[in-house]
């Protein structure tokens, strides 16, 4: 099959980053038959943003230890960058996602807005409707399967290789790179003075659409100072009207 390039964002990690490998899912475990992404949108310049920031590491350390197919991502909006301090891994890329989003589902845009399956928007810290979202997510069945999902890191570019299954012509493919655990010491703005710690901030966020068939390929830059064995690779395919998420895997990053 075919997919079409639209859009490839990257950006460098800030220092402070702990290395960290791709989660590991427990064996053994009854599996529910939905996934749910969970993507956060945040700033470091935001005052409101770092109890959403715990609650998405949170979120995704219970489902973990759950072994449930939970994809926890944060993209870092550009718009507050203007207000004391630049967020290092903030990218317009990502505030014009968050703008599609409030087009799609109705309302306005601000931080901390979380966005589960594409389907449910509300306030990041929320942690009593984010599980809620989470566990309505996991019991539906997704539509999409993703298969022989494999990702390589050389000379730079991470090249990203898949199989899905069910997710119709014309679907949007995301593919991220994304870094577990990062921490930054924030020195100006409203978090001036203080050490904020992030889970699954996204370094690099690329989105393909799907023609027939059944055999995709991306090819993403290696944010600068990033090692691609410290990042993981998580891909979702979503409707392209209603952005409703159809499916989601993740893979760890190997060398080429």
């Amino acid at each position: 099959m075919r997919f079409a390039l639209l859009a490839a964002v990257a950006l460098p990690l800030a220092s402070g980053i702990a290395a960290s490998s791709v989660i590991a899912r427990p064996t053994g475990v009854a599996r529910p038959s939905g996934v749910a992404v969970v993507e956060l949108f945040t700033s470091e310049g935001c005052s409101s943003c770092p109890p959403a920031d715990r609650l998405l590491a949170d979120i995704a350390s219970e489902a973990t230890r759950g072994g449930q197919p939970v994809f926890a991502l944060s993209f870092h909006v550009d718009y507050w960058n203007g207000l004391g301090w630049a967020d290092p891994f903030s990218r317009p890329a990502y505030s014009e996602r968050q703008k599609s989003y409030a087009d799609a589902l109705g309302g306005g845009v601000y931080t901390p807005e979380m966005i589960v399956n594409g389907r449910a928007a509300f306030v990041g810290s929320d942690a009593a409707r984010a599980r809620s979202e989470v566990r309505l997510a996991l019991g539906r069945p997704a539509a999409a399967r993703f298969e022989r999902l494999r990702a390589l890191g050389k000379d730079g570019i991470v090249q990203v290789t898949f199989a899905v299954a069910g997710a119709p012509p014309g679907s949007l493919i995301r593919v991220a790179l994304v870094h577990p655990d990062t921490a930054v010491a924030v020195r100006r703005g409203e978090n001036g003075g203080r050490r904020l710690a992030h889970h699954g901030v996204v370094a690099a966020f690329a989105t393909l659409r799907l023609d027939a068939g059944g055999n995709g390929e991306s090819r993403l830059p290696l944010p600068a100072g990033a090692r691609a064995e410290a990042l993981r690779a998580v891909i979702y395919a979503q409707n392209p009207e209603s952005l409703e998420v159809l499916g989601a895997a993740e893979t760890g990053i190997g060398a080429g």
